[in-house]
């Protein structure tokens, strides 16, 4: 079909027809689209890394307690179905479960609502969680943004201070062997 022949279709008349109708869904798809970009991109990046970098000490903790299953970043687990595995352990992670439940919750508002914003009751189980640590170490408690990062900062660096034990006293059994072990060496005490 040529471009005479095309002007001459029905379809080519009804665009003709509609023409004010699709003027306005472009304008309104371009303001749209221009949302996309207003929002900051710098908060939603910071949040995204803190996700993944949780994430990756999280795979990494969950393979050295589990040490008969395939690395955990291999799988296709979701971030919520790992937070299960681990949530199901008796360990001292589970003081870190409310802060990483609710840090994916905001992952995932900011990640699909447009007008999402952060508010301090969403962020009260990650303060819970970074506050009597920095109240101890004499630091004020930082707010929005740079709490999650905080909170991104201690919660990986526990799950890897608690990976690398699980390795070095499991003895390649994972976490059930270390806290055999940790019982054990809590309970004795040298003569």
């Amino acid at each position: 079909m040529d471009k005479a022949e095309f002007l001459k279709s029905k379809y080519a008349r009804q665009l003709l027809a509609d023409a004010d109708n699709l003027e306005s869904e472009l304008k309104e798809f371009n303001a749209s689209w221009q949302s996309f970009w207003k929002r900051n991109a710098s908060d939603l990046g910071a949040i995204l890394i803190c996700h993944l970098a949780i994430e990756h000490y999280l795979d990494e903790w969950l393979t050295a307690a589990n040490p008969a299953t395939k690395p955990i970043g291999k799988t296709r687990l979701t971030f919520v179905q790992k937070l299960d595995l681990a949530d199901d352990a008796d360990s001292l992670i589970q003081m870190l479960m409310p802060g990483l439940m609710q840090l994916n919750r905001i992952r995932n508002q900011l990640a699909h609502n447009m007008e999402a914003q952060i508010s301090k009751e969403e962020l009260e189980p990650i303060r819970s969680i970074v506050w009597p640590w920095h109240k101890a170490g004499g630091k004020r408690c930082n707010e929005g943004v740079a709490l999650v990062k905080d909170f991104a900062l201690m919660a990986s660096g526990f799950l890897c201070a608690n990976t690398n034990a699980i390795r070095r006293y499991g003895g390649g059994l994972g976490l059930v062997a270390y806290q055999k072990w940790l019982r054990d060496a809590v309970s004795s005490s040298e003569t």
